[in-house]
Formats: structure tokens, C-alpha cells, sequence
């Protein structure tokens, strides 16, 4: 019995290099499809964000920084009596540099710059508070911007979506082969993004002090799109 049992191993290990050779050939042998996948779509903005600025010049530093200082917190009061909540209303930037004069060779003034950004969810108010924030002392809308709040989830969608097309792409190539897809082998994704929105010629330096009316800024979808690579096995 134990002779048997012996020779069993002996020959079971003689014969798998053979086995294993098969297999790796196999495994070579298998033919693959590469094929891209890609996705866009259109999504409605949930979400802007404007930005306004405060400019101001003059002979002394000190009396630019203050009428600066006092401008925009008049700014800034007027949005949050419009319904802004404090949250949704930071610093964008601020700047405060000399003026020389022709020569560059003296000092002949001072300018000040400060930007609020201010973040709504309402789209239909986008006029009314640039309007406000104009009317209360900024000199300049520098920027309005759509988004979506929740861009993983556009993301997301889309990149499934990519794949679903390499899917779809792969299954034609191995049809028109006469052949089946049988496994996924490899998968790459490319980029996959929002894009982001500017209304153009956002009342760039325009006063409003005394116009009748709102001034008119229309959202527009934003595309969403994907890329994939990616590689099958077919039989």
C-alpha cells in the first residue's frame, strides 16, 4: 500500500511541470480587446458664487485703508440685511500697493483692493445681490461662477457610465470576431469633471447706483464627462 501510495506521488509530481506549463500557455494564449469608454451629460447648477470688489486710491495710506475698510463693511451689511447668511460670505482677496508716478521714481499715492465671495443657493437672487453690493460700494464684479454642490456624485454617475461604453465597445469588436467577452482584465479611468461655468462679461466695473431694475446674470447646464480605458478577455 505504501509502495502505491509512492509511485502515486512520484508520478503526480513528474507530470506537474506539464500541468503548470499548460496552464501558463493557456493563460498566454488568451486573446484580449482594448477599447475606450467615454460619457458626458448635462446637470442644472444648484449652486453660484459671486465676487465683488471694493477699489479705492489716494494720497495717504491711511485714509485708502479706512475708506477701503468702510466701503466693504458697508458691502458686506448690506448682503447679510438681503438675507446672505455670514457663512456664505468670505474674503476672495486683498491688496494694498503704492502708485508711483511716471518716473517711478516717488510715491504718489496708494490703492487699495479687497474682494468678498459670495456663495448662493439661489440662483434667481444672483442679480439682486450684485446689484445690492454695487448700489453699497463695490466698484467691480470680478467674477460669477455656476457649480453643482455635489460633484463626486456627478462625477460618479458619469465614470459609470464611461465604463458601460467600453463594456458596449468591447462586446461589438468581439461580435464582429465572432467571439464573446469573458472577463474584464484591466480597467483605467481617464479624467472625469464638471465643468465650471463663468458668465461672461460679469458686469466688470459697471455702477447700478441708480438703475431701475435687476441686473439680468442666466445660468446655463454644466456638462459632466469621463473617460476609461480598459482591457477584456474573450473566448
Amino acid at each position: 500500500m505504501q509502495k502505491k501510495l509512492y509511485a502515486f506521488l512520484a508520478a503526480f509530481l513528474l507530470l506537474l511541470p506539464f500541468a503548470l506549463n499548460s496552464g501558463a500557455a493557456h493563460a498566454q494564449s488568451q486573446s484580449t480587446v482594448s477599447v475606450g469608454g467615454e460619457a458626458s451629460f448635462y446637470v442644472t447648477p444648484d449652486e453660484a458664487v459671486i465676487e465683488v470688489g471694493v477699489q479705492t486710491s489716494g494720497r495717504r495710506a491711511q485714509d485708502v485703508s479706512l475708506q477701503n475698510a468702510a466701503a466693504m463693511s458697508n458691502v458686506k451689511n448690506a448682503l447679510l440685511s438681503l438675507g446672505v447668511s455670514p457663512e456664505n460670505v468670505e474674503t476672495g482677496s486683498y491688496q494694498f500697493y503704492p502708485i508711483y508716478d511716471n518716473n517711478n521714481q516717488s510715491i504718489k499715492g496708494y490703492q487699495a483692493e479687497n474682494t468678498l465671495r459670495i456663495k448662493t443657493e439661489n440662483l434667481a437672487k444672483i442679480g439682486e445681490i450684485i446689484d445690492t453690493a454695487i448700489k453699497n460700494g463695490a466698484t467691480e464684479v470680478t467674477s460669477v461662477n455656476f457649480r453643482v454642490k455635489d460633484v463626486k456624485k456627478a462625477e460618479h454617475k458619469a465614470l459609470q457610465l464611461a465604463v458601460a461604453n467600453a463594456k458596449e465597445n468591447a462586446q461589438v469588436i468581439a461580435g464582429s470576431l465572432g467571439r464573446h467577452i469573458v472577463n474584464v482584465v484591466s480597467v483605467n479611468a481617464g479624467n472625469a469633471y464638471v465643468e465650471n461655468y463663468q458668465a461672461p462679461d460679469a458686469v466688470s466695473f459697471r455702477s447700478v447706483k441708480d438703475a431701475a431694475g435687476t441686473t439680468p446674470v442666466t445660468a446655463r447646464k454644466l456638462k459632466v464627462r469621463a473617460s476609461v480605458e480598459a482591457k477584456f478577455a474573450i473566448d
